[in-house]
């Protein structure tokens, strides 16, 4: 078996490290909500803006976990038509659904490339009991998206083991 080139180490490195980010904020959601329970409970006091914190930090987790996610076929799929291994029309299967993932993430780049300088430059503030800044959450979504992007044109150039993607394996 050869050793994976140094973008390949290069974007699964900077997968675990996003997953990181995304599994700190998801403790740090757990951590908010179970103090904002506490206090309404114990205290008659509610953690202002917990709502719109955890709001804010949901999106930036989904896209985060994505390029992990993709890189390791982990993600869900629906074979309409299941072809032998090795075939043709399972390798046509693969490069379609890749070339499908990649538009799509494309769609959503530019959105999020467009709501997030809009929010840097207006320096957009939540609405909510607390003002927030939420460009510092755009920019984490659009790096996620990036990077998702990222490892979908590393999978376009990457050689597909069908044990690896039937069993949902990392490159």
């Amino acid at each position: 078996m050869s050793h994976p080139s140094p973008i390949t180490v290069f974007c699964r490195r900077f997968a675990h490290v996003l997953l990181a980010v995304a599994i700190a904020a998801v403790l740090l959601i757990a951590a908010l909500g179970a103090a904002d329970s506490a206090g309404s409970v114990l205290f008659d006091r509610p953690i202002p803006a917990t709502l719109e914190i955890t709001e804010l930090f949901v999106a930036v987790i989904i896209f985060m976990t994505q390029p992990y996610v993709v890189l390791r076929w982990s993600h869900i799929s629906v074979d309409l038509f299941r072809f032998e291994r090795g075939s043709i029309l399972r390798t046509l299967r693969i490069y379609l659904t890749l070339a499908l993932s990649l538009l799509s993430y494309a769609v959503i780049a530019v959105g999020a490339w467009r709501s997030m300088t809009k929010s840097l430059r207006l320096g957009e503030l939540s609405g909510g009991i607390v003002s927030i800044p939420v460009y510092p959450f755009k920019i984490g979504l659009f790096v996620g998206v990036c990077a998702t992007i990222l490892v979908i044109v590393l999978m376009f150039l990457v050689r597909h083991d069908d044990d690896e993607i039937d069993r949902g394996g990392e490159m």
